[in-house]
Formats: structure tokens, C-alpha cells, sequence
């Protein structure tokens, strides 16, 4: 590991330390299994107009509560809308809302954590107490807060989970910054003149890539699962959207009459969250390896 660690303190070198890592989670099963579940709801997000045998907010109304058949294979709901086709449809509002969310956190994380751990001092004190502050309050009554004044939206739930995660990608980004920036490369940097933005994007940023990015991942696994209970609580998006969390709490009321309406986007989003949380475990063992 520790020749790995000098390997990319080399920006030459870079590409090969990228190589090592792709090799070692081509080799992982949990990294592929997870790959392959997460690509399979990407591609259903994307490509669900084109293969979805019903409209998802046509009603049927003599179809109401049809199980499982030949034609519908995931049977109907109260309103005789198909269910497969709602929850490949119902994929797009959480492909949108949580890795929309992630990447601003991860954005606005890392960039908090390269300065305070960078400087130092009073700029160290002053970005991580804002950070602690922000920890303090409760998650989901903040949520609840917001959206109820604000409104909800796509993009409200997005700058809102955002900025949930924030203060945790930045603590680990502080993290990583403060174990790199007194080895020698740093030292060099400084020696030639390089400006504190250079050294900070250019030197530093690349050599902690990896635990932002194992980082980013789980907290994209927490972003889907959080959109999901903010629609599940009505904070979301408003029916008749096919959003997973939504439809749970609609099809909770017939939960009897048509059980299969809520297993299917509930099974749908659990196995989003599972794949994205084997993503995110064969990429932390790639980094510590």
C-alpha cells in the first residue's frame, strides 16, 4: 500500500494507481453485483418509455386489483394502472433527485473540508463548527420544515438533502487533506511556488479521491432512501407520479386487497439501495487495499 501511496503522489503516475484500482474491483463480486443492479435501474430510468407495455397513469378502472398474470405481470393497483410499469417508471424521480443531491454534496463537502484542512487555524475552527452546528439538527424535522414552507419539488428535495450530506463529506475530506498536506510532495509544491489553490486542487484533491469517493457513494445510498421517505411522507413529488416512495404510502390503504401494488416498488427501491451499498463496500475495500 505504501508504494501505491508513493505511485500517486506522482501525477505521472496517476493513471497507473487508477489502473491498480480498476483491477482490483474488477475482481470483486460485490463490486459487481452491485454494478449491475445500480446499471439496471440507470437503464430503466432512461429507457422506460420505450419498453413499458402501459401508459403508468392510464387508469383502467375494470382492472382494479388484477394480480399477477400474463398480461400484467406485476398485476394492477386500486385503479387498474399497471404495476410493472409504475415502478420502472417510478425509477426516474429517485435517479434524478439522489445522485442530482450527492454530487452537490460531494462538491460542496470536499471543497469545505480541502480548505479547513488545508489552513488550518481560524478558517479550520470557524468551516467545522458550522459544520458541527449543521449536524445538530434533527434530519427529518428540518426536512419536514422546509419542504412545508417551501413547497415540494424535485429541486427543493435536492438542495435539501444536499445540504444534510454536506457536513459529512466534509469531515472526511478535512480528514484525508490533514494526513496528506504535510508529506514531502506537498513540501515540493510549496518549495516552487505553487499557489494554495494549485497545491490544494491539483496536488491534494487527487490524492483523496478515493475515500470521497467511497464517501460520496454511501451517501448516495443514504440520498435514494431519503428521497424515498420524503415522498413516502408526502414531502415529494405529488400523485399520480409513480415515485416509489409515494406509491408505498398510497398502496399501504389496500395493502389486503392488492399486496403486490406496494411489493413492487418496495422490492425496487430496496434493491437500488442494496446495489448502491455493495458499490459502495467494494470500493472502500479497493481503497483500503
Amino acid at each position: 500500500m505504501s508504494e501505491l501511496l508513493s505511485i500517486s503522489e506522482s501525477s505521472g503516475s496517476r493513471s497507473a494507481a487508477a489502473l491498480y484500482y480498476v483491477r482490483i474491483l474488477m475482481r470483486s463480486r460485490t463490486f459487481l453485483v452491485g454494478g449491475v443492479v445500480v446499471v439496471f435501474w440507470l437503464l430503466a430510468a432512461a429507457a422506460w418509455p420505450f419498453i413499458v407495455p402501459y401508459d403508468p397513469q392510464a387508469v383502467a378502472p375494470f382492472d382494479a386489483f388484477s394480480p399477477p398474470n400474463a398480461v400484467h405481470w406485476l398485476g394492477t393497483d386500486q385503479l387498474g394502472r399497471d404495476v410493472f410499469s409504475r415502478v420502472l417508471a417510478g425509477s426516474t424521480s429517485v435517479l434524478a433527485i439522489a445522485p442530482a443531491a450527492t454530487v452537490l454534496a460531494v462538491f460542496a463537502g470536499s471543497l469545505i473540508g480541502l480548505v479547513a484542512g488545508y489552513y488550518g487555524g481560524i478558517a479550520d475552527d470557524l468551516l467545522m463548527r458550522f459544520v458541527d452546528a449543521q449536524l445538530a439538527f434533527p434530519g427529518l424535522i428540518t426536512a419536514v420544515m422546509v419542504l412545508g414552507l417551501l413547497g415540494p419539488s424535485e429541486l427543493n428535495m435536492i438542495l435539501l438533502i444536499a445540504i444534510f450530506f454536506t457536513p459529512l463529506v466534509a469531515r472526511v475530506a478535512r480528514s484525508s487533506v490533514l494526513g496528506e498536506r504535510e508529506k514531502d510532495y506537498i513540501g515540493a509544491a510549496r518549495m516552487r511556488g505553487e499557489r494554495s489553490p494549485y497545491v490544494m486542487f491539483i496536488e491534494i484533491l487527487p490524492n483523496i479521491t478515493g475515500p470521497i469517493v467511497v464517501e460520496g457513494t454511501v451517501r448516495l445510498g443514504y440520498a435514494v432512501f431519503t428521497a424515498a421517505t420524503l415522498s413516502f411522507l408526502g414531502l415529494g413529488l405529488q400523485p399520480p407520479s409513480p415515485d416509489w416512495g409515494r406509491t408505498v404510502s398510497e398502496q399501504a390503504n389496500y395493502l389486503q386487497d392488492a399486496p403486490w401494488a406496494l411489493l413492487g416498488p418496495a422490492v425496487a427501491l430496496a434493491t437500488l439501495v442494496v446495489g448502491v451499498n455493495l458499490l459502495a463496500d467494494g470500493l472502500r475495500r479497493a481503497v483500503r487495499e
